[in-house]
């Protein structure tokens, strides 16, 4: 891997897997200086990122923007601002001693506040990066990865879910992450820890072989009668649970609806999730959220949830079911 010359844990200034915005959002932070840098992944992984603030020469000394430079490797060697250098830490040295002052300060993720206090760092839901391996990636989407893992020390297999903090707030990350950790039921799917290094923030849940209805059912397997009965149930049992909790899902779905081995079903992706207020509706936060499991009274232009939304969406969810994952009840 590109990354094999230095890693996250040996320089505070290696930032990995963290995204453009993520980087603008960490640089721009009060008191914000010239020449303050970190190296990160570029999105496709192939190769190095500078970004690092510079004085703005638009708006006038007093401003500050991030800007971003790429490190191509070629042959083994890496070219930035058109000079090549044997390795990333000679590159790193050389304009960090240049006189023109591009790189001056390192940035520390070790100062960074992270999204461990807004969560509090209880050291039994806490995990270091380094104490897990990532296997497979098993599913993706607009806001995160889903990948196979296993714990380093135990050799137990996990689901490891990330989180995109370019497209996803703050706020709903740390929503969901609490979410996970209060709730508890024989059908909802486990929540097993998680990591909030400043670059590489991740969640631990339980991890099932078969997937989700939806994965189990396109593949060709069949469910029998009692089976479909079986999930229904239990997925009913959950979402009472939900609901006496106070908690409307607004994303139930064949697709987040995992089985076990012995096809029990389990609840998942509680990224939608909202808490239902004294007045029975929840919070109007803008989230999108996919129209052919909505309610109508959420989907037309009034955005009115409440727990009955996701009686439709229960609704839909056995259509699904029953159709074995082919058909849906609307084009």
């Amino acid at each position: 891997m590109i990354l094999a010359s230095f890693n996250n844990d040996s320089f505070s200034w290696v930032c990995g897997n963290m995204g453009r915005e993520a980087a603008e959002a960490l640089l721009t932070k009060p008191p914000v200086r010239p020449g303050t840098f970190l190296v990160r992944w570029s999105d496709t992984k192939s190769c190095y990122v500078i970004s690092y603030t510079s004085r703005s020469s638009e708006q006038g000394e007093a401003d500050v923007e991030v800007r971003h430079v790429v490190c191509h490797a070629e042959g083994g060697r890496y070219r930035c601002w058109g000079e090549l250098f044997p390795d990333m830490m000679t590159l790193i040295k050389h304009y960090t001693e240049s006189r023109d002052q591009k790189l001056t300060t390192p940035y520390d993720k070790a100062t960074d506040p992270s999204l461990a206090p807004s969560l509090g760092k209880d050291k039994d839901w806490l995990i270091e990066s380094k104490a897990v391996s990532r296997l497979e990636k098993i599913g993706a989407g607009h806001y995160g990865e889903v990948w196979m893992a296993k714990m380093k020390k135990t050799n137990k297999i996990v689901a490891l879910k990330t989180f995109n903090r370019d497209r996803m707030r703050e706020d709903c990350i740390v929503k969901e992450v609490k979410s996970m950790m209060t709730l508890r039921h024989p059908n909802l799917v486990e929540f097993q820890g998680y990591c909030a290094d400043p670059d590489d923030f991740f969640m631990l849940l339980e991890f099932h072989s078969r997937g989700s209805v939806l994965d189990y059912l396109r593949k060709g397997m069949t469910l029998n009668v009692n089976e479909k009965e079986s999930i229904m149930l239990g997925v009913l049992a959950g979402m009472q649970y939900l609901q006496e909790e106070g908690f409307v899902h607004r994303d139930l779905a064949a697709r987040n609806v995992l089985l076990t081995d012995r096809n029990k079903p389990k609840i998942a992706d509680f990224g939608l999730a909202q808490m239902i207020k004294a007045d029975g509706k929840a919070q109007n936060d803008n989230q999108k959220t996919p129209w052919k499991w909505t309610a109508p009274e959420a989907i037309c232009g009034r955005n009115l949830w409440t727990d009955k939304c996701d009686v439709w969406s229960f609704g839909v969810f056995c259509w699904e079911l029953y159709s074995n994952c082919q058909t849906q009840p609307y084009p």
